[in-house]
């Protein structure tokens, strides 16, 4: 593996460590109680909806920052290995951040009898959708500094 790989791999790992904990911290996790198929809570019945948001916003910031470094580094030798290795980086990063936020706060394996209540509702993504947020945004922001970089530079 090249110093680069080594470097993109690294580098997300441990940035999806740190977001995981903070997400955990962020997300709201009201007491609730186990109804069937998802937990419930009278207390935030829309809190499965705020630990999407905060995840999404979380590795929207780490996707843009990829996407702001893949850029600054677009005209150098290797890019598209280097581009392959940070996208691959960031879905490493959002999945363990979504790792990381699961056990720090006991929801990894969560599963509970009808009507069990806990304290704090288990951490988790409602819709798996904000897992790619990361990633996408990074491909994003490279793909459009590439495309203004093409139409706007001089031949």
């Amino acid at each position: 593996m090249t110093n680069e790989a080594t470097l993109a791999l690294g580098v997300q790992l441990l940035v999806g460590v740190c977001l995981g904990l903070v997400w955990a911290h962020l997300a709201p996790r009201p007491p609730a109680v186990w109804a069937t198929t998802v937990w419930a809570s009278e207390a935030d019945l829309g809190f499965g909806a705020g630990a999407d948001a905060w995840f999404a916003v979380l590795g929207a910031g780490a996707g843009l920052a990829v996407g702001v470094y893949l850029t600054a580094r677009a005209g150098q030798a290797k890019a598209l290995s280097r581009l392959f290795w940070w996208l691959a980086g960031a879905a490493l990063g959002s999945g363990t951040a979504y790792l990381t936020g699961l056990l720090a706060t006991g929801s990894f394996g969560a599963v509970a009898e009808v009507g069990q209540a806990v304290p704090a509702a288990p951490l988790g993504l409602t819709s798996l959708g904000a897992s790619l947020v990361w990633p996408v945004m990074a491909m994003a922001v490279t793909a459009l500094a590439s495309a203004l970089h093409a139409l706007f530079s001089r031949p």
